[in-house]
């Protein structure tokens, strides 16, 4: 799922779903070397095309790679350590979820 997540914007600016799944069609095909890892076998067609098919569909239609964090939301100083920064971001998340629980019960 991490590789369609890095081509998935790409293919929809340049390219097509087909396009996308035959990318990933590819890659699990090229990536199915589990008997090389020690494994009894690598993993039967059906199971590689029932993975690529799950993860194809829904990263097309649910990714966008923008909601896992918010970088400089909070546009903190640079000279600050990263500890320091993601303590106070964290800080300011628990602000936030702590106010939108609030409200849902109310």
């Amino acid at each position: 799922r991490y590789f369609a997540y890095s081509i998935v914007n790409r293919e929809r600016e340049l390219g097509s779903f087909e396009s996308f799944m035959r990318s990933l069609d590819a890659y699990a095909y090229n990536h199915n070397s589990f008997l090389k890892q020690g494994f009894s076998e690598n993993l039967p067609l059906s199971s590689i095309r029932a993975t690529v098919k799950s993860v194809g569909r829904w990263t097309w239609d649910r990714y966008t790679g923008d909601r896992r964090c918010h970088r400089g939301a909070m546009q903190l100083d640079g000279s600050l350590s990263l500890t320091e920064r993601q303590s106070l971001a964290a800080k300011r998340t628990n602000e936030l979820r702590h106010k939108a629980t609030e409200s849902k019960i109310r």
